[in-house]
Order: C-alpha cells, then structure tokens, then sequence
C-alpha cells in the first residue's frame, strides 16, 4: 500500500514524508501522519515478535523496515533507482532481509 500511494500520490508522500516537520504547516497534520504510519509498522512487527517470527525488537525492526522502503521510494521518485528491478521487486527483497536479519 506505501509503495502504491508513493508512486501514484507523490507530491503527498513528499509532503508526508521527506519535508522536514519544520517546514511542515499546519506542523501536527506531517507529524500526526508520520507517526500513524510508523505506528502500524510497530503494531506489525510486535506480531511477528509475539509469534516468535522474528527475534528483532518490534521499534527497531519498524525503524529499519521504514529506512529502507523510505529510501528505496526516494530513490525511485528522485529516478535514481537503477537497478534493473523494479520498486516492487526491490521491496519485496528488502522487507525479505529485513523480516528474517538476526538482532
């Protein structure tokens, strides 16, 4: 769903995003959604923990998972991504590492 809202709304994802929140007006509109979606993040992989899927603490696999897709969408809306695969595909290979790495 964030790759797919990045690439077809993203003036809003900037927005959401990559402004810095000081730069952001009204500021609690950026930071408010920034932490929702952070949050989901968390919530997900307090899942995966409680079922002993992962042994990564759930803020720092969320802090991690939320880099690499930020910067992966970044680097993609900037068309700098040149990999030879795309966004999907990069992603699906990072949320993979990211999910199975050991803490």
């Amino acid at each position: 769903a964030l790759l797919k809202f990045a690439t077809r709304h993203s003036d809003y994802y900037v927005f959401m995003f990559a402004v810095p929140r000081s730069a952001t007006h009204p500021r609690s509109l950026g930071l408010s959604t920034r932490h929702s979606v952070f949050d989901h993040v968390v919530s997900l992989a307090q899942l995966a923990y409680d079922q002993e899927l992962i042994d990564t603490r759930p803020r720092t696999l969320a802090n991690l998972s939320w880099a690499m897709m930020h910067g992966l969408i970044m680097l993609e809306l900037n068309d700098q991504l040149d990999e030879g695969r795309t966004l999907d595909e990069l992603a699906e290979s990072a949320i993979n590492m990211v999910f199975s790495a050991k803490a």
